[in-house]
């Protein structure tokens, strides 16, 4: 006799697998997603911070772009587009609309 496993064992335990994940799978993605939200968030907010203080020494600029606040030190935290994954939000602009302290900010913002 070979030793083995039948074609139905294996279709058994596949169906176990693939009714395992089905059960599993959709908390695990909404946790990433509810995650992703929140770092996107923080980012954000990490990004208004950066430009109160750029403004602080610059108070002229009334539009200001993420690789400008990493290139004089008031970002150091890689930032990345959490949702989009877009390549470009380096560029992406934070835009003043209240020049006096409480400051406003739009991000990204359209200027």
């Amino acid at each position: 006799m070979k030793k083995g496993f039948t074609l139905i064992e294996i279709l058994g335990v596949v169906i176990i697998i693939g009714l395992l994940l089905l059960i599993i799978a959709p908390p695990v993605l909404n946790q990433v997603n509810s995650h992703s939200d929140e770092v996107s968030e923080l980012q954000s907010q990490m990004i208004k911070d950066a430009a109160d203080l750029y403004l602080d020494s610059n108070q002229a600029a009334s539009c200001i772009t993420i690789q400008q606040l990493k290139d004089k030190g008031f970002l150091n935290a890689n930032i990345i587009d959490v949702i989009k994954k877009d390549p470009t939000f380096a560029n992406k602009k934070v835009k003043v609309t209240k020049i006096t302290k409480p400051r406003k900010f739009e991000f990204p913002g359209d200027c």
